[in-house]
């Protein structure tokens, strides 16, 4: 398989992406909109089968303690979370409901592939950027859907050339929604009360947050970062720190997931201090890197 020629399979509309790492959770009872509307950032009062949103449940801090990815389906919904998320989400949700009538779990049976193009036949998520321009396919493991594999390092590079974080690699337990521009699909501007709305407000009105999201661009001279599968495979890894070329013993930041891009090298993502300007020349892993601000 190579990686390479799989990014320029995505860009070109074509592959599918299996995401199983993803974990599948249905929320279902009559209250489950109410709830998710209640504990989300996201106004969830109706959700019609076949709509698509997403949504933050905060902690009093204002800090992302669970992104969930949602669909809208008879009776129910669906939706994904992290790898590893799955089972500190439902302890939190029932944790939670107090007499309302919701029921959450985990479909070990069910996971998400990513296609370019609608499958029929399937439920299936679409219109986020999380979406990156193609469609979120629920189905169940057994099955695999119609068209060329492509690989989760060549999907990886797709995502950081895009700007898309993944939540627990790229970001922490720390992370602020304004940190990652506060982004609609996830924040109702209008909604009311929620956990951590004071600070999101506090936020919002101070113009401010500690750190931004960044696209960081890598010395590709580096062997390691030369292309092939281990250069490209996009896989989680402890956070790699990001250091002031000048002095590194100031840490400003985070890496998290890297991939080498077909036509942008070796890039990844992560956050880093808010007061530093896209000339800042930093060290990741003793590796020289530049970044680019993706929020302002």
């Amino acid at each position: 398989m190579d990686p390479l020629a799989d990014q320029r399979l995505l860009e070109r509309g074509e592959g599918v992406v299996d995401l199983s790492p993803r974990e599948v959770v249905r929320f279902t009872g009559k209250d489950y909109c109410r709830l998710l509307h209640a504990l989300g950032t996201q106004d969830l009062e109706r959700l019609s089968a076949g709509e698509t949103t997403s949504t933050y449940l905060l902690n009093p801090h204002g800090e992302i303690l669970f992104p969930l990815a949602l669909l809208g389906v008879e009776g129910a919904v669906l939706g994904w979370v992290e790898q590893g998320m799955g089972e500190s989400l439902v302890d939190h949700v029932m944790g939670v409901r107090f007499r309302w009538d919701v029921e959450m779990e985990i479909l070990p049976e069910m996971q998400v592939s990513w296609s370019p193009s609608p499958c029929e036949g399937y439920l299936q998520r679409s219109g986020t950027t999380g979406c990156l321009g193609g469609y979120e396919v629920f189905h169940l493991r057994e099955e695999s859907l119609r068209g060329q594999s492509v690989s989760l390092g060549a999907f990886t590079a797709y995502r950081i050339a895009q700007g898309i974080p993944q939540y627990g690699v790229d970001t922490d337990e720390s992370t602020l929604p304004h940190e990652l521009g506060l982004p609609l699909e996830y924040v109702s501007r209008t909604k009311g009360c929620y956990p951590g709305q004071e600070a999101v407000a506090r936020i919002s009105l101070q113009g401010s947050c500690p750190r931004r999201l960044a696209r960081f661009h890598l010395d590709g001279s580096e062997e390691r970062f030369v292309p092939g599968e281990q250069s490209t495979r996009g896989l989680p890894h402890q956070p790699l720190p990001a250091v002031l070329a000048h002095d590194p013993s100031v840490t400003i930041g985070f890496m998290g997931t890297v991939a080498y891009h077909h036509l942008l090298g070796p890039i990844g993502l992560g956050l880093v201090d808010s007061s530093l300007d896209a000339q800042t020349e930093l060290l990741i892993d003793g590796v020289p890197a530049r970044i680019e601000l993706l929020v302002q």
